[in-house]
């Protein structure tokens, strides 16, 4: 069985809708495919953010994360890409 946060990170998903953060260093943005806990199972207010693109560890707020109703083509290149 499915829990309420899993069923609601579903239908967005279903819907089109994407969550983001951007870098503020190199200006990437990235995929978040869940929001971050803490803990207790609470959406966390702080957190640690790694950039894949450019390596800078970042301490980043929920409210930097936004919703971005995405097409299939912008959702194929929020897909990170990791190159050797």
């Amino acid at each position: 069985m499915n829990s309420k946060h899993e069923e609601k990170r579903d239908s967005a998903n279903a819907a089109g809708i994407v969550l983001v953060l951007q870098c503020r260093s190199c200006g990437k943005q990235h995929r978040v495919k869940e929001i971050p806990r803490d803990p207790g199972g609470g959406a966390a207010n702080h957190f640690l953010f790694n950039c894949i693109a450019c390596g800078k560890t970042e301490i980043r707020t929920r409210a930097d994360i936004f919703q971005q109703a995405a097409s299939p083509r912008q959702q194929l290149q929020l897909i990170p890409s990791r190159s050797p």
